[in-house]
C-alpha cells in the first residue's frame, strides 16, 4: 500500500511541476515520464494482487501440523520454500527499485524547484542593484544641481 502511495506522490509531483497552458487550466506533461509512473502503478497493483492471492492460497492449504515431518532433531516442512523465498526476494528488489525511482523523481523535482528559485533570486538581486544604481545617480544629480545653484548665487 505504501508503494502505491509513493507512486501516487510521484504522479502528483509530476502534475504540479507540469507547464501550464496560458489562459486555460490545462497542463503539459512529458509522455515518457507519465508512462513510467503508469507502468509502476500497473506493476504495483499486479504484484499486490498476486501477493493477496498467494496469501489466501497459503492460508487455506497450509496447516503446519499437517505438513511438518520430523527428521531426527530437525523439523522441516514437506513443501519447498525456495520459490516463496525467491518471490519475496524479487518483490524486495522491485520495492527497492521503485523506491529508488521514486527518490530519483522527488530529487529531480526538488532540483528543478531549487533551480527555478535560484533564477528568481538572481533576478531579484539584479533588480536591487539597479535600484541602488538609480538612487546613487539621483543623489549625484541632486548634489550637482545644488552645487550649481550655490555657485550661481
Amino acid at each position: 500500500m505504501s508503494e502505491l502511495m509513493g507512486i501516487l506522490d510521484a504522479l502528483e509531483a509530476l502534475i504540479q511541476s507540469a507547464s501550464r497552458l496560458p489562459l486555460t487550466d490545462k497542463i503539459v506533461i512529458e509522455e515518457f515520464k507519465l508512462m513510467q509512473i503508469v507502468n509502476k502503478l500497473r506493476l504495483a497493483v499486479q504484484s499486490g494482487e498476486s501477493m493477496i492471492r498467494r496469501s489466501i492460497e497459503v492460508g487455506q492449504d497450509f496447516r503446519v501440523e499437517d505438513k511438518v515431518k520430523e527428521k531426527g532433531d530437525v523439523i522441516t516442512p514437506e513443501f519447498n520454500a525456495l520459490p516463496m523465498i525467491q518471490d519475496a526476494m524479487n518483490k524486495a528488489e522491485q520495492i527497492r527499485s521503485g523506491a529508488n525511482d521514486y527518490a530519483q523523481d522527488v530529487l529531480s523535482n526538488l532540483q528543478l524547484t531549487v533551480a527555478k528559485m535560484h533564477k528568481e533570486i538572481t533576478k531579484m538581486e539584479r533588480n536591487i542593484e539597479k535600484g541602488r544604481d538609480v538612487l546613487q545617480q539621483q543623489r549625484v544629480q541632486i548634489l550637482t544641481t545644488k552645487e550649481t545653484e550655490f555657485h550661481e548665487v
